[in-house]
């Protein structure tokens, strides 16, 4: 994020998107897979992975979005929690798709 923002949502002035077409080495990918309140799948990935630009090692991280492509290979470990227990649905303070967990 670019800037912090002073309310929610964030919108896209507050983001930063950066578009890299060279090889990255995917360092670490953490975050979360549930079923959408209104149906559907919600993925919330964040990443981190390395790259070298002129001649620097340059580390960045970030959501992963729509348009992702990967060429590497990737184990992903998955837990699965019993599926009434964990909802995606959407935060009414930060107006985005949150992970709650806890029966409803």
């Amino acid at each position: 994020m670019k800037d912090s923002p002073r309310q929610f949502p964030v919108t896209p002035r507050e983001r930063l998107y950066l578009a890299v077409s060279q090889p990255m080495e995917l360092v670490s990918l953490t975050g979360w897979i549930a079923s959408r309140s209104s149906g559907g799948t919600e993925v919330h990935a964040h990443f981190s992975a390395s790259l070298v630009e002129n001649a620097t090692v340059v580390t960045l991280g970030g959501h992963l979005n729509y348009e992702t492509i990967c060429g590497i290979k990737v184990v992903v470990a998955i837990l699965v929690v019993a599926p009434e227990e964990v909802l995606a649905a959407k935060d009414m303070h930060t107006q985005t798709h949150d992970l709650f967990v806890g029966r409803r």
